[in-house]
């Protein structure tokens, strides 16, 4: 009698097996298209941190809103009442220093490239102006 029932036990294992094989096959290959189609979008989102640190992350660490990045002062402001909260001597920490120093680092570089476009984009419109205005006159 137990023949027959380790016989039906064997061709469960091989079967179950078996399926499990393909199935971990046809996940590996949706994985390595995935990979391939969606590559880029993880690039593209470290290339937009600072230090390991997003603008978003930034702003939440010194408590401001994206309003305030128009403000180096605002800024400046919340990294120093920060930034001195949190002095090893007064028994803070220097990881949290650390994160508020990183912090206003990041804001401050987002400040800068975001003047960098909007100084490139108001040259190349007043070159588009001057070449509109040769093709007139």
């Amino acid at each position: 009698m137990s023949g027959p029932f380790v016989r039906m036990l064997v061709n469960i294992a091989v079967m179950s097996a078996s399926v499990f094989s393909r199935a971990f096959v046809a996940a590996y290959h949706q994985a390595l298209q995935n990979a391939k189609q969606g590559g880029g979008t993880a690039a593209k989102a470290a290339s937009r941190t600072y230090g390991g640190m997003a603008p978003d992350e930034a702003l939440k660490v010194l408590n401001l809103q994206k309003t305030d990045l128009k403000s180096s002062a605002r800024i400046m402001e919340q990294f120093d009442k920060y930034f001195s909260q949190n002095e090893t001597g007064k028994g803070g920490s220097f990881y949290l220093q650390s994160k508020v120093y990183r912090a206003k680092e990041c804001l401050e570089r987002a400040i800068k490239e975001e003047k960098a476009k909007a100084g490139k984009a108001r040259s190349e419109a007043e070159e588009a102006r001057r070449e509109n205005a040769q093709k007139r006159g």
